[in-house]
C-alpha cells in the first residue's frame, strides 16, 4: 500500500468517524426503550445547571442536557459518538506528528479494537466524556514540547481544565505530564520557562467556579469516590486489586487482536522492539503516555488501600494504537492492508449490531428484564395521573426517587420536574425543604416482596402521604417475568 495523500488520509479518517457515529448512534436509538442509567442520572443533574454534583464535576451533564434539549432521545447517543470521533481526530493529529500518514491511520484505526471505544459508548457518562480531552491534552503537550510556543501551553491548560470539569481522574494525566517534564533531561529546562505555568494558570482559571462549589458543598464528590472505590483494608489484598485492574485493561484490548491477526500484523516474526522510523524521543513519549497513566493508576491500591473499578481505565488508552504501531513493521510489503480495512469495518458494524441484539433479546438469555426496557413512558403517565388526581391545578415540580426510577419520571414528565435524589437534600442542593412544602413532591420507589417498602427519607418528609402501588408488564418480555411493582406517595402541594 502506498502512503495515502494528505487529502486521502483525511477522507479515510472522516470515514472512520462517520461510521463510528452512524452505527453507534442509530442502533441504540432503535433498540432502547428507556435511556441508559448514566444518561438518565446525568440529565437529572444537567437540568439543574449546577457547577458540580455529588458524584462528579458538571461538564458532561451540561452537554447531555444540551443534546437532549436539541435532539431528544437521539441527542445523548449522538453526543457520545461525536465524543469518540473527536478522540480519533486528536489521536490522528498526534500520529501525524510522529509517523507517516499510513502509520498514523493504522494507529488511529486500531482504537476501534479497544473495548472502551465501542460497547460502553451508548451510555454517555463522565468516563466516555474524558476520552477526547485526554487525547487533546496529550497532543497539545506534544506540540508544546516540540515548538515551545505559548499557544500550545494555553491549549493544554484549556484541555486539562475542561478535563477536570469532566472527571477528577484527569489529575493522573497531569501527574504524568509533570513527571515527564521532571524526568526528561531533554525537556527538564522547560520547567524554568513560562509555558508550563501558563498551562497551570489556565487550568485553575477554568475550574475556579467548580472549586468554589466544592468548598460550599463540603467536597461531596470526594466522599462518593471513596465509597465507590471501596477499601482494600488487608495489606495482602492490595496487589490483587492492582493485578485485577491491569488484567481487565488487557482484556479490554482483545478485540484489537482480531484486526492484527486479520491483517497479518501479529506474528512472532513481525514483532519488533524498535521501529527504525521512530525517534527515541517519540518512543519515550509514546511509552510514557501510552503506559504511564495505567501503571500510575494501578499503584493506587498499593499506596492508599483504595480499590479500583475496571471502567476507570476508560480514558487511559488513547495511544494504544500508536504504541502498537511502534512495535510492528507496518511498512513491509506483506502487510494485508485491505484485510486490515475490512477488519476495522467489520468491528464498526458487528459490535453495534451485537449491542443491539443484546438490547432486544438479552432478557431471553439472562432470564430477566434488562434496564433498557423499562416502560418509562407508561410509568410516567400513570404517576402523573396519580399526582394530578390529588393535586388539582398544581403542576408537578419535584420528583423524589432513585437516580434511575426518579430520574426516568423526571425525564419523561411534562416540563421536566427537578429530582430530589433519594429524598436527600444534601445531594440535591437545588431543592430545599421549604420548596417541597410549597410545591409538594411526587415520591416513587420500587416495591420489594409486595410490601410498601417506603424509604425512610420519604417517611421523614413533613406531610408525607402514602399513595399506593402500581404494577407494569415488561414491554418485550410481557408476562414471562413477574411484573414491575412500584410504590408511590406524595407530599401534597401547599
Amino acid at each position: 500500500m502506498k502512503t495515502p495523500s494528505q487529502r486521502s488520509a483525511w477522507l479515510i479518517l472522516f470515514g472512520l468517524m462517520a461510521c463510528q457515529t452512524l452505527f453507534w448512534t442509530l442502533i441504540p436509538s432503535l433498540t432502547h426503550i428507556s435511556m441508559p442509567l448514566d444518561v438518565v442520572e446525568g440529565l437529572a443533574w444537567g437540568h439543574e445547571w449546577q457547577w458540580g454534583y455529588y458524584k462528579h464535576p458538571p461538564l458532561p451533564s451540561w452537554l447531555l442536557e444540551a443534546s437532549f434539549t436539541a435532539l431528544g432521545d437521539v441527542g445523548p447517543f449522538l453526543l457520545s459518538q461525536l465524543t469518540i470521533s473527536l478522540a480519533y481526530f486528536f489521536v490522528f493529529l498526534l500520529a501525524k506528528e510522529i509517523y507517516d500518514t499510513r502509520r498514523a491511520l493504522i494507529g488511529t484505526a486500531l482504537l476501534t479494537g479497544v473495548y472502551y471505544f465501542s460497547l460502553p459508548t451508548p451510555e454517555y457518562n463522565h468516563n466516555i466524556a474524558q476520552i477526547p480531552l485526554w487525547a487533546a491534552g496529550i497532543f497539545f503537550f506534544y506540540k508544546a514540547l516540540q515548538t515551545r510556543a505559548l499557544l500550545w501551553w494555553f491549549c493544554l491548560g484549556t484541555a486539562l481544565g475542561l478535563g477536570l470539569l469532566t472527571k477528577y481522574s484527569v489529575l493522573v494525566l497531569m501527574a504524568v505530564i509533570g513527571l515527564y517534564l521532571l524526568l526528561s533531561k531533554q525537556h527538564r529546562n522547560m520547567l524554568l520557562s513560562f509555558g508550563p505555568y501558563l498551562a497551570l494558570a489556565i487550568t485553575l482559571l477554568v475550574i475556579t467556579p467548580h472549586i468554589q462549589w466544592l468548598i460550599d458543598h463540603d467536597f461531596l464528590p470526594f466522599r462518593y469516590v471513596e465509597k465507590r472505590a471501596g477499601m482494600a483494608m488487608v495489606l495482602w489484598l492490595r496487589p490483587i486489586a492492582s493485578i485485577k485492574f491491569l488484567s481487565a485493561q488487557l482484556a479490554d484490548h482483545l478485540p484489537m487482536l482480531i484486526i492484527l491477526v486479520t491483517a497479518g500484523l501479529y506474528r512472532k516474526s513481525s514483532i519488533s522492539s524498535r521501529n527504525s522510523t521512530l525517534s527515541q524521543t517519540d518512543r519515550r513519549f509514546l511509552l510514557a503516555f501510552g503506559l504511564g497513566p495505567v501503571l500510575l493508576v494501578s499503584l493506587v491500591p498499593l499506596f492508599t488501600g483504595m480499590g479500583l473499578r475496571s471502567m476507570w481505565g476508560t480514558p487511559l488508552f488513547t495511544l494504544s494504537g500508536l504504541l502498537i504501531v511502534s512495535l510492528l513493521p507496518v511498512d513491509q510489503e506483506n502487510v494485508k492492508i485491505k484485510r486490515f480495512t475490512y477488519a476495522v469495518i467489520a468491528l464498526l458494524v458487528t459490535m453495534p449490531m451485537a449491542y443491539g441484539a443484546k438490547a432486544l433479546y438479552g432478557w431471553k438469555i439472562a432470564k430477566k428484564a434488562n434496564r433498557l426496557e423499562w416502560p418509562d413512558q407508561e410509568i410516567t403517565q400513570r404517576m402523573m395521573y396519580n399526582w394530578n388526581s390529588n393535586n388539582k391545578n398544581c403542576p408537578l415540580k419535584i420528583v423524589g426517587g432513585s437516580d434511575w426510577l426518579g430520574g426516568m419520571i423526571s425525564l419523561r414528565a411534562e416540563k421536566r420536574p427537578s429530582l430530589l435524589f433519594d429524598g436527600n437534600f444534601e445531594i440535591s442542593p437545588w431543592i430545599t425543604p421549604e420548596q417541597v412544602q410549597q410545591h409538594g413532591a411526587l415520591l416513587v420507589w420500587k416495591v420489594k416482596n409486595d410490601q410498601p417498602s417506603i424509604p425512610e427519607a420519604f417517611k421523614a418528609l413533613p406531610g408525607f402521604a402514602l399513595g399506593g402501588m402500581e404494577s407494569f408488564n415488561w414491554p418485550r418480555a410481557g408476562t414471562k417475568f413477574a411484573p414491575l411493582t412500584l410504590g408511590w406517595g406524595m407530599v401534597p402541594c401547599g
